[in-house]
């Protein structure tokens, strides 16, 4: 029998990685998603998902993160840890649920402009 785990990092594609340009106000950027982030969905264990961040055009900012069950490394990435990639290299999973949230942030207005799970996972 297949394990969750296992299934789920089978669907997984990843792009090639791809750092996204180092700037210094990545990790401020990073910070305020993820407090309007938790702002809105509190109870959120971030630091349990590998968390992918990329530039959008505008203003935009495009957040794949993947949950890590305890004992279980993530299915790309480690949890924890905030990584800046270019929108190509963002994780590609086909599923997965609530393990993989898919989050658009507005930097002009400082909200989640686009929130959910992936895929149909849990239903």
């Amino acid at each position: 029998m297949i394990r969750l785990p296992q299934l789920l990092a089978f669907l997984v594609l990843l792009a090639a990685p791809g750092a996204a340009p180092a700037g210094p106000g990545n990790d401020v950027i990073a910070a305020d998603m993820e407090r309007a982030f938790i702002a809105r969905y509190p109870g959120v264990p971030l630091q349990r998902y590998a968390r992918f961040f990329a530039h959008l055009p505008g203003e935009r900012v495009r957040g794949i993160w993947v949950f890590s069950n305890e004992g279980y490394a993530p299915m790309a990435g480690t949890a924890g840890v905030r990584q800046w990639v270019t929108v190509d290299a963002l994780p590609q999973i086909y599923d997965g649920a609530c393990a993989v949230l898919n989050i658009e942030y507005d930097r002009r207005s400082g909200a989640i402009q686009e929130f959910d799970c992936n895929g149909l996972g849990g239903e």
